[in-house]
């Protein structure tokens, strides 16, 4: 098969994670490759090919208007990475029973605050973080200033969707905004539209990056993560106005964080289901768990929880969520990241002249396991080719931050290699 069915097929396995890889690769060759048709069919097998698809990101992502075509569980030819494993013990911290791949799929499970570490390793949560009046003079702030939050906007299959959610992006630094401007000048995306660090955020993030760097200094470091201290440089602040307000399964983009990055998200107002699914290797099933978010909670995600789980905010019922006094059915929540320098000066640029994204390789060829590569992001009315491995792109990056190199655009040679038989993370600017 060529490297542009490979792509497409996994490009499909991204957006239809319950879908079985026959049922795509049968797909995109009746189609000849061609995605829109792809999708149509995959949406609705019974629809008829040229009909328009609406282009609503909850069609995609958050609320399916009709069940799953297909409840097969999807596995990942590799075994199970160590971070799943207990330090300790080197067992397997989530026992399951015998699972038959012809079932219906694991049911959730709801974690507690003391149960969530030894579910999933990468993720600890603190209740009641921040003084209680301080939490409750941050989120009035931020509810009287989310007026001029927008709705984001990218690329999905040469469709351009939209949020359902409010989301404003914060840099720390004035050289910072201007970096964004330049990088993302035209290309639709809320970075251009990026705002200093409040004095709220600030008193925020000391305490947070305190945290982050005591957990740090007791993990063991992958190569590939940043190295020393940790310090947040850029914030997103979500808004979720009502419980219907969703954002679907996703990993947040590792483009500037680079790989196996920490992010610290901050919970203000209403309390909503942050639903968390971790991806099936070939010893375990895929599994789904969902973990309550309570106003003045913080959540640290560690690697590689990008790399190998999805997150999301689902929709909700009025009566699911817990009202919050002041905010009442409105949440709000802060993410609160690491920008590397040496990442932000080496984005390669793809043939539409654009940000490439960086993604993992995640499924099914067990040599690309856990292996990054750049593609692009998406634009319209079509998306280019490129792909590029990070593993041939390092020698920039290794160049200290102080001197950083202009990258030209993409060369022929990058984007020639064989695309990865993988589960392409889509990775968006956005966070539950």
């Amino acid at each position: 098969m060529s490297a542009t069915f490979e792509r497409t097929v996994a490009a499909l396995e991204e957006m239809f994670p319950q879908a079985s890889q026959s049922k795509i690769r049968t797909t995109v060759a009746a189609v000849n490759g061609q995605l829109d048709a792809a999708v149509e069919i995959l949406l609705d097998p019974n629809a008829k090919r040229k009909r328009k698809l609406k282009p609503d990101i909850r069609s995609y992502f958050g609320c399916p208007s009709r069940p799953p075509q297909d409840t097969k569980k999807l596995h990942i030819d590799s075994t199970i990475p160590s971070e799943f494993l207990h330090p300790n013990k080197q067992l397997q911290i989530a026992t399951f029973e015998s699972w038959n791949a012809a079932k219906e799929p694991q049911r959730p499970i709801l974690l507690t605050p003391e149960t969530l570490t030894p579910n999933v390793p990468c993720l600890t949560i603190q209740m009641d973080f921040l003084p209680a009046d301080q939490a409750n003079a941050a989120l009035r702030e931020m509810l009287e200033t989310s007026g001029d939050w927008i709705r984001t906007k990218w690329v999905i299959f040469e469709r351009e969707v939209e949020s359902p959610h409010h989301t404003q992006l914060y840099g720390a630094t004035e050289t910072q905004l201007r970096q964004k401007e330049d990088l993302y000048t035209n290309t639709g995306t809320a970075a251009t539209k990026m705002k200093l660090f409040t004095p709220t955020l600030h008193a925020i993030k000391m305490p947070i990056d305190d945290v982050v760097n005591r957990a740090l200094s007791t993990r063991e470091r992958h190569p590939l993560e940043a190295p020393g201290p940790w310090h947040a440089n850029l914030a997103l602040g979500n808004l979720y106005k009502t419980p219907e307000q969703s954002v679907g399964p996703h990993s947040d983009t590792m483009t500037e964080l680079g790989p196996r990055p920490t992010i610290a998200s901050y919970t203000l107002g209403a309390e909503r289901i942050f639903r968390i699914k971790r991806l099936a290797t070939d010893t375990t099933p895929a599994q789904t768990f969902n973990l309550k978010l309570p106003h003045n909670s913080l959540l640290i995600m560690f690697p590689p929880f990008q790399e190998f789980y999805r997150h999301e905010v689902p929709a909700q019922q009025p009566w699911q969520i817990k009202a919050h006094e002041i905010a009442r059915e409105a949440r709000v929540n802060l993410t609160f990241r690491m920008t590397r320098p040496n990442y932000m000066a080496h984005i390669p640029r793809c043939q539409c002249n654009k940000p490439a994204v960086l993604r993992t390789a995640n499924r099914p060829n067990k040599k690309n396991v856990g292996e990054y590569f750049y593609i692009c992001a998406g634009s319209v009315p079509a998306s280019c080719t490129y792909f590029c491995w990070l593993k041939d792109r390092m020698h920039l990056l290794e160049q200290t931050a102080n001197e950083p190199k202009k990258e030209a655009q993409a060369s022929p040679t990058e984007h020639k290699g064989d695309a990865p038989s993988t589960q392409a993370s889509h990775v968006v600017d956005k966070h539950a």
